[in-house]
């Protein structure tokens, strides 16, 4: 859960993102983007979704009029999603995993297409926010963990993972190298042995023969 944060918090830095509490509130002002309520109602969000959509101006009044509630902590928004789309006690990882996956999918469509269409990144990266937090109740309603303390697992997860020095290098900023030598170590076991990669009977091209290769079939129709 840490790690998967971090990464959505750093694509959101990347894409300079002014605030990402903002970001999430403007989707989820403390009720389910669609039917506006909370908790979300099935039959009320099916029909919002067939008449209207999601209806932007809707939700920032929701956002204006209720800012007073609007989460501070990472557990406080972990509670609100909570609120907001309850959590069945015989819920399973594997559907929330499969809507987190395929709302990754999307968000990287956003970063394809982010300089035609910047705002498009606004509303999917919510949407992953909205169901990293569904995966960490499920962990804690399966974990028993009660409400006063809902939240407060990621929070410290986060705080042990990510203080504010790097943990490998020690720096407030990061000074690592872009690959660090326990990344090759952990993977090294999975990389066939004893090959030259740019061969002839290796999986790559060198750069010799893929400019080869190109225009011997520049003429193709591909």
């Amino acid at each position: 859960g840490a790690k998967a944060l971090a990464w959505w918090l750093a694509l959101c830095c990347n894409v300079r993102i002014r605030s990402v509490s903002d970001l999430v509130w403007s989707k989820f002002p403390g009720v389910c983007a669609y039917c506006r309520v909370s908790p979300h109602d099935n039959d009320i969000c099916r029909d919002m979704k067939k008449e209207e959509g999601l209806n932007w101006e809707k939700l920032k009044a929701i956002a204006e009029r209720d800012i007073a509630k609007k989460p501070g902590r990472l557990s406080e928004w972990q509670k609100m999603f909570h609120d907001i789309y309850k959590t069945e006690q015989d819920a399973d990882y594997g559907p929330s995993f499969g809507r987190l996956t395929e709302e990754i999918g999307e968000l990287a469509e956003t970063v394809r297409i982010f300089p035609a269409a910047p705002g498009y990144f606004l509303s999917e990266s919510a949407d992953v926010f909205a169901w990293l937090m569904k995966i960490l109740n499920i962990f804690e309603m399966k974990n028993e963990i009660s409400l006063k303390d809902k939240g407060t697992i990621i929070e410290k997860s986060f705080s042990l993972s990510y203080p504010d020095y790097c943990l490998d290098c020690g720096d407030r900023k990061c000074s690592c190298a872009p690959i660090l030598d326990s990344t090759i170590g952990r993977i090294a076991h999975e990389v066939p042995r004893g090959r030259s990669w740019f061969e002839t009977s290796s999986g790559f091209l060198s750069t010799e023969d893929s400019v080869a290769f190109f225009r011997r079939n520049e003429q193709l129709d591909f």
